[in-house]
């Protein structure tokens, strides 16, 4: 758990990361805008300074001078040399480059108990944590964070459920709660990210939102007191079970009031409609029904040529790959942050499924019949480069009020979380 400093803001570490620079040029072949802060073109000749664009008016312009833009015919940043280096930094040194760049692939949240340093998962060292603990690299993160004025910030109070909210502190008692039954090695992956819903149903039960309040430390400690180790043994068991709960008729229904909420609640071309448009096609596969496009291959897909190519929930190699890169989506507080902790934590249920659907799309590509570790980790650089690390915007469910009840009430199901998960 973090501890409190009496110092200035620390730097707070995921645990057991690894990451090393190996100047693949991955993380320049994105089709990413990146932003350039002011003061960066003054340091560049014309014939970069040329790369930099206008900033788009979606974008808040008080930091940004410009963006440099991707170069379709090349798939990636237009400054990217052909010896796989950076122009900008070949030639004018690594202080010249935009910030964005030199921060990657760390990203700094603020929290009331010092600064919380993220890690992309579209980084190839990152998602197979290889290189040297990042902890080794806090000279140069503690720099990096100094000169980031756009940090993602943290409130001193997060909303548990509806009107309720905890403490800073309590949450942190909840979120190691919830990282230890993600990595408990007894159950299958599924049944953990299912348990871990059921934990959180149990934790709210009795508490009830006729009324604002705050609950401190000392409340969720109690609550969290019912929760020893054979109480959570029960969770798994109980979540095991979860699958009889996903019957044909549920999944319809499902998928009916999503597809009524996306065309009610949002624009077309939003990032959250794209979303549940893919998590719709992932409850579509699981009906045999019609086919689909997906944005990765060129042809549209037969849902029952994906129904045909297996996922083994109990694989310890993409079971363990996964609940690394949960824990540490927990670890970033960016969800729960935005949406809270029990919305927080089924909106991650949610990435998982659309994961699990995408690995199947990554196999039928390859002509496999089953998902392979490999197939699964692209389907994590996918959802994270387009949902939950580098989407345009932060926020994935910037809907009216009407709509987030719809939302919640949804997800107050205790079907939905085998649904999404076990599908």
């Amino acid at each position: 758990m973090e501890q409190n400093s009496d110092s200035a803001p620390h730097l707070i570490y995921p645990p057991n990361t690894r990451y090393q620079c190996v100047k693949c040029g991955e993380c320049c072949r994105q089709q990413w805008v990146i932003d350039v802060e002011q003061g960066c073109p003054d340091k560049l000749p014309g014939v970069l300074k040329s790369h930099i664009h206008p900033v788009d008016n979606r974008r808040q312009s008080g930091a940004v001078a410009g963006v440099i833009r991707p170069d379709p015919s090349r798939g990636g940043c237009p400054l990217l040399g052909a010896d796989n280096l950076c122009v900008i930094h070949k030639r004018l040194g690594y202080n010249a480059k935009p910030l964005v760049c030199k921060k990657f692939p760390f990203r700094f949240i603020e929290t009331p108990r010092g600064i919380v340093v993220d890690v992309s998962f579209v980084c190839n060292e990152v998602l197979h944590n290889r290189g040297e603990p990042i902890e080794q690299y806090q000279q140069e993160l503690e720099e990096l964070a100094a000169q980031t004025s756009w940090k993602i910030t943290v409130a001193d109070k997060i909303l548990l459920k509806t009107k309720i909210s905890v403490t800073y502190d309590a949450y942190l008692l909840i979120e190691e709660k919830l990282l230890s039954i993600l990595s408990a090695r007894q159950a299958t992956l599924e049944d953990r990210l299912v348990a871990g819903n059921i934990f959180l149903f149990s934790l709210c039960k009795n508490i009830y939102d006729d009324e604002r309040i705050t609950l401190n430390e000392a409340s969720i400690e109690k609550r969290l007191a019912r929760f020893a180790p054979r109480h959570i043994a029960k969770l798994y068991l109980i979540a095991k079970k979860g699958k009889k709960m996903c019957s044909r008729h549920r999944q319809q229904l499902f998928v009916i009031t999503f597809l009524t909420f996306a065309s009610s609640a949002l624009e077309r071309k939003s990032r959250l409609r794209v979303l549940l448009d893919t998590w719709i096609n992932n409850t579509k596969q699981t009906l045999n029904v019609g086919k689909i496009r997906v944005p990765v291959l060129a042809e549209p897909v037969a849902l029952r040529r994906l129904s045909d190519v297996a996922f083994d929930a109990e694989d310890t190699s993409i079971g363990d790959l996964a609940a690394r890169y949960l824990s540490h989506c927990i670890f970033r507080k960016v969800l729960i942050a935005q949406y809270g902790i029990f919305r927080g934590y089924n909106m991650l249920l949610l990435m998982y499924g659309v994961m699990k659907w995408l690995s199947k799309v990554f196999a039928l590509q390859d002509g496999k019949d089953c998902v392979e570790p490999t197939h699964f980790a692209n389907a994590i650089k996918l959802v994270e480069r387009q949902y939950l690390r580098h989407s345009e915007h932060l926020a994935l469910l910037k809907v009216e009020s009407r709509a987030m009840r719809f939302v919640d009430k949804v997800f107050e199901d205790l079907g939905f979380a085998p649904l999404i998960v076990k599908s």
